[in-house]
């Protein structure tokens, strides 16, 4: 079997990366409600993100235009500073959208790692994040999404509301964070953004106090709660200090554990997955594990046709590869669908443990969301100096896996036993999970990763597309 040859894969993803004039665009950090994240900087050298936004055309687009001039007159604390909107070149029919980078773990992993909020802390999280949708509101701007994983604790403790370039119509929002009448098919709304206000701040403390107080803005009927400004006033009694951010090996374990965030699209059963980076060894911790645990994929060769019965007997474990021969299993006819989910597992284990970037790179479809929260992993591992040691992801069971097309999809109920993340002057053991459940979509792609091409006899190579939750 011949080699594969990581430089044709680079430049494929390279090709994908958007072009903005007056900006040079690094690695995708991520996805948020608008797509892909891309690192960048400006002439300055200051650290910045780019998204993109689609402008379409007539009221639509008229729409999302005057959404993104508000979003940048915005200057407050509690929210990223839009920096410019920059059209891109005919016929995209997008413009890039350029903000200051916010670091730091989201409030869905330090409310996993440590106990909940204090009574003071949860009055910051309310003063921050009610006064950003206040101003938003102020402007006619609708967030569409308040959920922990929408809510970086940057430093000093400080809560920034983010994701903000998203369209709210296209978005039904968080499950648990969506108010009841957007469940029953209404429209985001500034009354729907204060019932998620009022359910994250309760939901991040025990407090009796804190979850009297946001009561009145998870009332049932919208024109029964107050605006986001008068819930912020009714809870200046709870008080205000930073709210602390756990040390690293909390903040690992925590994400390790919890599940990706999803938001749910408007009219689209496919969830999308919101991945953010951080900022050094902290901001790493905070966001691979779930890398680890949800996307655990690899690749797998077809060297011809694969028979898609599916055999009730696990194959070995794939030993780690070196990035100058990345690990394949060669699937031929009678081979089993099942068998191509596990080895892509087992490979992406491998990979991750030797933190192999030709081999990691060579498991995603260019261009998919696990693609870019894979090359966000890898570059915060190398950053931070960690490295995973004895991580085995097994595999219990795999439910109605398919084929069709040249793609496959099935349910993949995984566990991972414990392992360590090992650097410099730094150990720390992170405990076995429970059992998860995640659909995995495979597409087939030709050895350069450029999907498309007709079969021919060539070899092809599965690859991770997508990740989505059981039902």
């Amino acid at each position: 079997m011949g080699k594969r040859k990581a430089g044709r894969r680079a430049d494929s993803e390279i090709a994908a990366r958007p072009a903005v004039p007056g900006y040079e665009l690094g690695a995708p950090v991520g996805f948020g409600a608008s797509g892909a994240v891309w690192s960048a900087r400006g002439a300055d050298g200051r650290p910045l993100v780019v998204s993109l936004a689609g402008i379409e055309d007539g009221r639509p687009g008229e729409a999302r235009l005057r959404r993104l001039a508000r979003l940048r007159s915005i200057s407050h604390p509690n929210l990223p500073q839009i920096v410019e909107v920059v059209p891109l070149s005919a016929p995209s029919g997008r413009c890039a959208v350029v903000a200051e980078e916010v670091t730091g773990p989201s409030l869905a992993t330090v409310c996993a790692a440590r106990a909940p909020l204090t009574t003071a802390e949860a009055g910051t999280l309310l003063d921050g994040v009610g006064s950003a949708l206040g101003r938003l509101h102020e402007l006619g701007v609708i967030h569409g999404d308040v959920a922990p994983s929408n809510v970086v604790i940057a430093e000093g403790g400080r809560p920034v509301l983010v994701d903000l370039v998203g369209d709210v119509t296209a978005e039904k929002g968080t499950p648990g964070y969506v108010a009841p009448e957007r469940r029953a098919g209404g429209p985001a709304s500034a009354a729907a953004d204060v019932w998620a206000l009022a359910t994250l701040v309760a939901g991040a403390s025990a407090d009796d106090l804190v979850t009297d107080i946001m009561a009145a803005g998870r009332a049932a009927l919208p024109e029964d709660r107050p605006s986001a400004r008068k819930l912020v006033a009714a809870g200046t009694r709870l008080g205000k200090v930073p709210i602390e951010i756990p040390h690293e090996g909390a903040l690992a374990e925590a994400r390790l554990r919890a599940p990706a965030a999803t938001t749910h699209l408007a009219g689209n059963s496919r969830p999308r997955r919101r991945h953010r980076r951080g900022r050094r060894r902290a901001a790493l911790l905070s966001g691979a594990g779930v890398l680890t645990v949800v996307l655990g994929a690899g690749a797998a060769t077809l060297a011809s046709e694969v028979g898609s019965t599916v055999s009730e007997e696990a194959p070995q474990a794939s030993e780690p590869r070196t990035s100058e021969e990345p690990g394949t299993a060669v699937l031929r006819p009678g081979t089993d669908l099942a068998a191509v989910f596990r080895d892509l597992i087992a490979e992406r284990d491998a990979a991750l443990s030797a933190l192999d970037a030709a081999a990691l790179t060579s498991l995603t479809v260019p261009g998919s969301e696990p693609a870019a929260a894979d090359a966000a992993l890898l570059a915060e591992l190398s950053e931070s100096g960690l490295q995973p040691e004895g991580l085995r992801t097994d595999v219990i069971e795999i439910r109605d896996p398919q084929r069709s097309n040249g793609s496959a999809r099935a349910e993949v109920v995984t566990a991972q036993q414990d392992y360590t993340l090992a650097g410099a002057g730094h150990r720390h053991t992170v405990p076995a999970q429970s059992e998860r459940c995640a659909v995995l979509t495979l597409e087939r792609t030709p050895a350069d990763g450029m999907a498309g091409a007709a079969d021919g006899g060539e070899q092809l190579t599965w690859r991770l597309a997508a990740v989505g939750s059981c039902e």
